[in-house]
């Protein structure tokens, strides 16, 4: 999702009340909110909580924050505050503008580290530049404009924006040693900034080509990257027609002053309306929620960091904001985790949102699922294929939105089916221009990676892939028609179930043909010392393509593997009548003593592939005979792993870090490190000598908050297979 799509998603909160006054100025940074009042009273709020207050002096018309530290710019004052953290305590800046008001952005101008501040000068028409760290040298630049600096500017990167008025124009400044060189112009109505990580958000009144709309654009390194027309129809994220109108009457009446308030307190009610969600978001949650407090400490844990480095014994972890932190956070609640282990939350790389009904039907367990994949210590999950692919969106967006309990969820849009489906809910494709447009459709709602399945021909497939490719999206596949050397051979991303669904080893196998059972018959006769194998691991590692197992669905299968399949804890999340239905059918027509020579097989082929480079991914598929249900399938995941041969630090590593490197996410989830979010799996034991222990969690932390996972699962007992 961009960046744009991102901040219109956040416009249209619940009701809450804010306990601030109305006329406040925000700023938004490291999952924290900085709010100055018009009384000049200040807080941080984090986690819906305020966790400090402070002084922000008078009148503040902008604040800025980098790296937790504040400035503060204030309205016909010829100074700024720079508020440090942890205190914030200000310290006044003096700086050579005309007594009017005047906007401040903090950011790394010059690229040394060091925090720089630029104070828009609007009766001067300029910026005035304080270098760090002392801010004792300045520069002043011109803007360019014919009237009036205007509006609150923004600092990415090495570039400063300046939006000017009357002039439709953004000018664009870069730092080239301590002088500031004006570099283009935009061509903007009314602008106002927002800065969302390492872009510039823009918003303005009339659109770039013919000045009749409202809308957005998003710059990076003075380009346009993307653009669209604000929500609602209004200038400035208010999401109601009213604020065009009424700017367009000023605009009439001449009466300059008003209109530029006007266009600041819209953007100030943005960010109050983004505040106002981040507060909304907990009370849903609160009933499942054990540790909510904006700053913990971990104390006395063993931590499995999750990159399959040994265990480190005695440990405290730090959270604050939501993410792992170095250093002590002051007023940190103490949680004794003596006895306990930390390791990574779980990142499920095939977690459907469905279970089988029977009869080739599935049901999607939009309530049940989400909760008991938390419950279980998965934080987050690729839906790997959709049977309700707008109810699999919809989830997504009230887990994020703090309406539901539930992990961050990577959606598959749904099955990329050919002619023979083998159930009524998989939609038939036809030819390669069907299969682009689906890609197409479905990447526009949303959808961040795609999922081929068992008869697609080899041209479908291709063209699928290239389409996803061109969308910057990732494809995997449970093939059976085209193998998985002709899949990588056509530029496939990701491989779904390992050697347990390739047919390309079947002596009849004819192009574009799916023949599983026959094939699979076979495949229980192979060596694992086989060169057919060693070629096909070869060519699968040479193309980068992942392999995602999914043991415990086809361990099911096996008697001694569906026994072991039903815990207790499986047993009461069932319904009555799934629970009937599973223990009356459980083998589902599969020769139980083939799935056992499968199994085999297939354990062979991940630790070859494992070891030959290949990237191992890991997911619990609840589908099947329905032995799998979420969270539990993923435990069972990782033991089934070390079942296989991997180390318990191995299976972890390829439960949790691997997903993370898969999805792109490395930097920000799948390992125990400070600047990730504390994603975090406590457990009773030590899991690195006895795997099991991976099921007795007592707590898991998503983005700094402690669920309970008894709470969770008992919030859904007796509901799988009903909802």
């Amino acid at each position: 999702m961009s960046v744009l799509a991102l901040l219109a998603a956040a416009l249209f909160p619940t009701q809450v009340r804010v306990p601030f006054p109305q006329a406040m100025r925000v700023a938004i940074a490291g999952g924290q909110v900085f709010a100055a009042s018009a009384n000049g009273k200040g807080a941080v709020v984090s986690g819906g909580r305020i966790v400090k207050t402070f002084e922000a002096g008078e009148n503040p018309v902008s604040i800025a924050v980098m790296g937790g530290d504040l400035v503060i710019a204030h309205h016909e004052r010829k100074y700024v505050t720079v508020h440090q953290a942890p205190s914030f305590a200000p310290q006044q800046i003096a700086v050579d503008v005309t007594p009017h008001t005047h906007f401040a952005a903090v950011g790394d101008l010059d690229g040394d580290g060091k925090p720089d501040i630029a104070v828009n000068d609007m009766g001067g028409k300029r910026v005035v530049v304080l270098w760090g760290p002392d801010f004792s040298q300045t520069t002043a630049a011109p803007t360019g404009s014919k009237g009036y600096a205007y509006e609150n500017v923004a600092i990415v990167g090495q570039r400063l924006y300046v939006p000017c008025w009357p002039q439709p124009e953004v000018a664009v400044l870069k730092a080239r040693g301590r002088e500031i060189a004006r570099e283009r112009l935009i061509e903007l109505s009314n602008p106002a900034f927002f800065v969302a990580g390492d872009k510039a958000v823009v918003t303005y009144s009339g659109s770039i080509s013919d000045n009749s709309r409202d809308g957005l654009v998003l710059l990076d390194s003075g380009k346009v990257l993307d653009a669209g027309r604000a929500p609602g129809g209004g200038a400035t994220f208010r999401g109601r027609g009213a604020g065009r109108s009424r700017r367009r009457r000023q605009a009439r009446s001449g009466d300059r002053g008003r209109r530029r308030d006007h266009s600041f307190h819209d953007a100030v009610d943005c960010a109050a309306m983004i505040l106002a969600l981040l507060l909304a978001v907990d009370a849903a949650l609160q009933p499942f929620v054990k540790f909510d407090a904006p700053a913990l400490a971990l104390t006395h844990v063993r931590v499995i960091d999750g990159t399959g480095a040994p265990p480190r014994d005695d440990q405290t972890l730090y959270i604050a904001g939501g993410k792992l932190v170095a250093a002590a956070p002051a007023g940190a609640q103490t949680i004794d985790l003596t006895g306990r282990t930390v390791f990574p939350g779980l990142v499920g790389m095939h977690d459907h949102l469905f279970y089988p009904a029977g009869g080739g039907v599935f049901h999607e367990m939009a309530v049940s699922f989400p909760r008991l994949y938390l419950a279980a210590g998965v934080t987050t999950i690729r839906t790997t294929g959709s049977i309700e692919p707008y109810t699999d969106i919809e989830i997504k967006r009230d887990v994020d939105r703090g309406v539901i309990p539930g992990p961050k969820i990577w959606i598959t849009g749904p099955y990329l089916e050919g002619e023979i489906p083998w159930t009524e809910q998989m939609h038939r494709l036809h030819g390669p221009a069907q299969f682009r447009r689906t890609v197409d459709y479905w990447a526009d709602q949303g959808a961040t990676s795609f999922k081929l399945y068992n008869f697609p021909t080899r041209e479908e497939l291709g063209a699928a892939v290239d389409e996803a490719h061109k969308r910057g999206l990732k494809i995997t596949g449970h093939l059976c028609s085209v193998g998985f050397t002709e899949a990588a051979r056509l530029g496939i991303d990701n491989l779904e179930h390992g050697i347990w669904v390739d047919t390309e080893f079947y002596s009849k196998k004819k192009p574009d043909e799916c023949a599983a059972r026959e094939a699979s018959i076979e495949l229980t006769e192979m060596s694992p010392a086989d060169p057919r194998l060693s070629a096909l691991i070869q060519e699968l590692v040479k193309r980068h393509v992942a392999v995602t197992s999914t043991l415990p669905v086809f361990d099911a299968f096996a008697e001694a593997g569906f026994r072991r399949a039903l815990t207790p804890a499986v047993l009461e999340a069932l319904s009555s009548e799934t629970r009937a239905r599973l223990l009356g059918n459980h083998l589902g027509g599969r020769p139980p003593e083939l799935a056992a020579k499968m199994n085999k097989l297939e354990m062979a082929f991940e630790r070859a592939f494992v070891q030959a480079g290949g990237m191992l991914l890991a997911g619990c598929d609840p589908t099947g005979n329905g032995a799998v249900v979420a969270g539990y399938g993923d435990q069972r995941e990782v033991e089934l792993l070390v079942e296989a041969g991997f180390t318990p630090l191995e299976a972890l590593r390829i439960a949790s870090w691997n997903g993370a490197a898969f999805l792109g996410q490395q930097d920000h989830i799948g390992s125990i490190a400070p600047g990730k979010a504390a994603d975090l799996v406590v457990v009773k034991g030590d899991p690195s000598k006895e795997i099991a222990d991976v099921e007795k969690v007592e707590i898991v932390f998503k983005d700094g908050v402690g669920y309970d996972p008894q709470k969770l699962a008992d919030s859904v007992r007796g509901l799988v297979g009903i909802r």
